[in-house]
């Protein structure tokens, strides 16, 4: 079963959303279709990639030579691993990793709606 990742995004203090990424390579970024969408000042339309090892499950982070970097844990980087709990800046943006529960298919086929007789 494959590993399952959420991400939590704040921006400033607030948390502005959580996102669950099931792929094995998430581009993040302000463009509207990145997988993880940052906007802002400092925010490279594609700033960084993540990719998670379908093996093994470890992420990587990469930065794109973006103007402002990509920082974990306060320490600028251009190649990295991000473990759970680690904390990903990108411009205003802090991304917090987190494992989620894998997504588990039931292999059950929902019953079609029958019609009630009166």
């Amino acid at each position: 079963m494959p590993m399952v990742f959420r991400c939590e995004i704040k921006s400033g203090s607030q948390i502005t959303r959580t996102d669950v990424l099931t792929k094995d390579r998430w581009m993040i970024g302000s463009l509207a279709s990145a997988d993880l969408r940052v906007a802002g000042p400092g925010v490279s339309p594609i700033h960084a990639i993540a990719e998670k090892d379908p093996v093994t499950g470890v992420v990587r982070i990469f930065d794109l030579a973006s103007d402002t970097g990509v920082f974990l844990d306060g320490q600028r980087v251009v190649t990295a691993e991000w473990k759970p709990d680690q904390k990903l800046s990108i411009g205003a943006h802090e991304i917090r990793l987190m494992r989620d529960q894998p997504v588990r298919s039931s292999g059950a086929v929902p019953e079609a709606a029958t019609p009630r007789s009166s």
